[in-house]
């Protein structure tokens, strides 16, 4: 599975090039140059996090097995798309509907099926592939958003509908109160996954060994509050800076400075259920936070781990 994971990762780096690549050479054309510049972003924060995955499974012991290799004829198709392209760029004959092209038919090379595979087996052991395989599914949704906007882009949007999905978004639920935690999940279900938690302590030990995309908690909570639910969390998991959402029915001075200093967003109760999922998009849409420590809490990963025997899938 190692071979697998670094190979995907030459080819992150090389789709990373190739966009910034034709974002800088496309003059005042500055919608599709920004867009390319995301996604050249995009991969290079794909590259980076299997390679934290990488780093923390090569701690472990127990490692799961792929029962496939990648032979040279799909090395080659997967990259073929981007060399082309790389190509026409250094050429100057790369057109706007040629690198929409690029795009379309990269993102439908077996690259995306493979990803999808080393993704499916490996978030089952490893904490850290569940947040690759969130930021791959955000990833296709602006590719697919883009194309959407644009006037010629019904063509290559096509082609990208009968791509698998790898992610479904998944959404932590902090909550003493069972009805309410109840008519949060019901509601939130629409945006993802709705997973819930009646107490901050519980919260802590489902985002200790599970990615979410947003976590929504109540402040004043038995067993543990959500402030120090808050902290706790970001020792173990610090991608959710930027992703918490505080619901409270009146906050102290210490919450609304908590709020401020960590830039919480405060849903106030009573608060309409439209602005509870506005706000979980929000947050869940969030890129992850930028000047991360270096070391990877991977208590998650080994308690998975443990739960789990050899998988060859």
């Amino acid at each position: 599975m190692q071979d697998l994971i670094i190979w995907l990762q030459s080819v992150e780096k090389m789709a990373s090039a190739v966009y910034g690549e034709a974002a800088s050479c496309l003059g005042e054309d500055r919608e599709l140059g920004d867009f390319l510049e995301q996604l050249a972003e995009d991969e290079n924060l794909h590259f980076d996090l299997l390679g934290r995955a990488l780093k923390t499974c090569s701690d472990l012991e127990a490692f799961p097995e792929s029962a496939i290799s990648i032979d040279r004829d799909t090395r080659q198709r997967v990259k073929g798309p981007l060399l082309e392209a790389q190509a026409l760029i250094r050429a100057g004959n790369c057109s706007r509907s040629e690198l929409l092209a690029t795009i379309a038919k990269a993102e439908l090379s077996e690259w995306n099926r493979i990803f999808l595979y080393v993704l499916r087996i490996c978030s089952r052991y490893f904490k850290e592939f569940q947040k690759i395989s969130a930021q791959i599914q955000a990833h296709e949704m602006r590719i697919k958003d883009f194309l959407a906007s644009l006037p010629d882009g019904e063509s290559h949007l096509a082609r990208l509908q009968g791509l698998p999905a790898i992610w479904r978004r998944r959404i932590l639920v902090v909550e003493d109160n069972d009805e309410l935690r109840e008519i949060f999940c019901q509601i939130l279900n629409l945006e993802g996954e709705a997973v819930p938690a009646a107490n901050g302590s519980a919260a802590l030990y489902l985002a200790s060994t599970r990615h979410f995309d947003a976590v929504i908690s109540d402040i004043k909570m038995p067993v543990m509050n959500g402030l120090e639910f808050f902290r706790q969390a970001l020792l173990v998991d610090p991608d959710l800076q930027g992703r918490l959402i505080f619901i409270t029915g009146g906050t102290n001075n210490e919450a609304a400075n908590f709020a401020r200093e960590y830039k919480i967003p405060i849903l106030r109760k009573p608060f309409d259920l439209g602005e509870l999922r506005e706000a979980v998009q929000l947050a869940a849409n969030q890129p992850p936070p930028t000047g991360r420590p270096d070391k990877i809490d991977n208590t998650g990963d080994r308690q998975l781990s443990s739960e789990k025997s050899r998988d060859s899938d």
